[in-house]
């Protein structure tokens, strides 16, 4: 940044900060380089892993971690030096045009990525203390091989279970990426019936279900092998269809008819069953009538 009106503080501002965003770059770059050592330590590890590859793997990732603790100094020094240019910038007493005000301060600016670098750091201090959880946890390290054998066994089974799988998408033409989601719809209630290949719905309600069952068992080879087998029942479901025909529901109006038909007929037989309580109460009785024929006489006999 050289302009002839810029006053020397501006320029001296402008010089630390590139200097401090130098030292940021090359201290990014050399931290970039130690992951990907850790990373290919960490591939060797879970091809063999051995005490060995797993002290190997601790080194690695320590030196990392060793980078990181400098690098919130080094991004803390940059920030406060772009901050300070920028407040320098602006200053109205400055005796530079408005382009070049807006501009310098572009330059002040932090990196729109350089949350990314915030970011990072947290992410590094969760894993360094993941890492001395296990190693603590661990009472040996022939124990903490094995701890983290089950744990990659489980990652493996999990990826099996729920993970995107590219094989399975090619082979169900885009429609399916997880074995979880493809089964869950698969043998949904309202679904299930319409698949041509019944037979291989029936193993894969069996697979998927002993795939789940191992895997909270904590029996991941099982679950593995059971997904493997639940993927492949599948494959084959969806390259057999939907089948064309509709499973034959009642018809609803005969249903009512039938309702109808019968309540009539318990009426019926009710009626049955007790006609002779209804005919009883419906007749006079034997006195009543002989009443009434008497007073029907009298009206007769009464001169008007």
């Amino acid at each position: 940044m050289r302009d002839a009106n810029l006053p020397g503080n501006v320029i001296n501002s402008a010089s630390s900060l590139k200097a401090k965003t130098s030292a940021l770059m090359e201290l990014t770059a050399a931290i970039s380089g130690k992951l990907r050592d850790a990373y290919s330590k960490e591939g060797a590890f879970a091809q063999n892993p051995s005490v060995e590859a797993l002290t190997d793997l601790k080194a690695g990732y320590d030196a990392v971690f060793e980078e990181v603790s400098s690098l919130s100094e080094t991004a803390l020094a940059h920030q406060q030096a772009s901050e300070q240019l920028n407040n320098l910038l602006l200053n109205p007493e400055l005796d530079i045009s408005e382009y070049k005000a807006q501009l310098y301060q572009s330059y002040a600016k932090l990196p729109y990525k350089y949350s990314s670098i915030v970011e990072f750091i947290g992410d590094s201090d969760s894993a360094k203390r993941y890492f001395e959880q296990a190693f603590s946890e661990a009472s040996t390290k022939g124990a903490l091989v094995d701890n983290l054998k089950t744990r990659m066994q489980m990652a493996s089974a999990r990826d099996a279970l729920y993970a995107d799988d590219p094989s399975l998408r090619e082979k169900t033409g885009n429609n399916y990426s997880k074995l979880g989601e493809a089964a869950d719809y698969m043998l949904a209630q309202d679904t299930r019936w319409k698949w041509v290949a019944q037979s291989e719905v029936e193993k894969l309600n069996e697979f998927w279900g002993k795939a789940k069952s191992y895997y909270e068992q904590g029996k991941y080879d099982f679950a593995i092998e059971y997904a493997e087998k639940a993927k492949k029942a599948v494959i084959a479901i969806y390259s057999g269809g939907f089948s064309q025909e509709n499973p034959v529901l009642l018809d609803t109006n005969l249903v009512m008819q039938i309702v109808v038909g019968l309540v009539a007929l318990l009426i019926a037989l009710f009626l049955f069953a007790n006609r002779r309580k209804l005919q009883g109460m419906l007749a006079p009785k034997e006195d009543e009538a002989q009443s009434m024929e008497e007073e029907a006489k009298e009206w007769k006999n009464i001169k008007w």
